[in-house]
């Protein structure tokens, strides 16, 4: 597991992607303890910065084994109610990767992204409805008074 880690890390790009497909497998079918021991080793930093990655499989994965690692997470939160690896994910620069996939143009991504913020990190898609109520109160204003009546040299009858 240090090594998978050291090469997602350090490697280039190619051997990146495989070491991240790799431990996402891991998330998927390992025990708690195992996760844990992952998480341990540090292999959520180099999995966030890999999201930037423009292979969509591979964000889908990533994200897919991110998800894994936060349900377990949820499963051993501490005594302030913390999922510790939300945490880390957090400190790794993860909310503002996840923020950013949510305009990512593939839709699968997007609705992984949206997913796992209001999952693990308490977001909501109010903010979303708020800034389409904005947008159409902005219209019906802007249909109203700023479009000036223009006739083009034809007399108004």
């Amino acid at each position: 597991v240090p090594t998978l880690i050291h090469i997602l890390k350090t490697s280039e790009l190619e051997v990146k992607k495989e070491a991240a497909w790799a431990i996402s497998n891991a998330t998927s079918g390992g025990t708690p303890g195992q996760i844990d021991y992952f998480v341990k080793k540090g292999c959520i930093e180099p999995l966030i910065q890999l999201l930037d990655c423009l292979d969509t499989r591979v964000v889908k994965v990533i994200l897919e084994g991110v998800e894994n690692i936060l349900q377990i997470g949820n499963q051993k939160v501490d005594k302030d109610l913390v999922n510790e690896y939300a945490r880390h994910i957090e400190q790794a620069g993860g909310l503002e990767k996840l923020e950013d996939l949510q305009q990512h143009s593939n839709n699968e991504i997007y609705e992984q992204a949206v997913k796992l913020l209001e999952k693990f990190f308490g977001a909501e898609e109010e903010s979303v409805e708020i800034s389409e109520q904005t947008n159409e109160v902005n219209n019906s204003s802007l249909e109203k008074s700023q479009i000036p009546e223009c006739f083009f040299g034809f007399s108004k009858k």
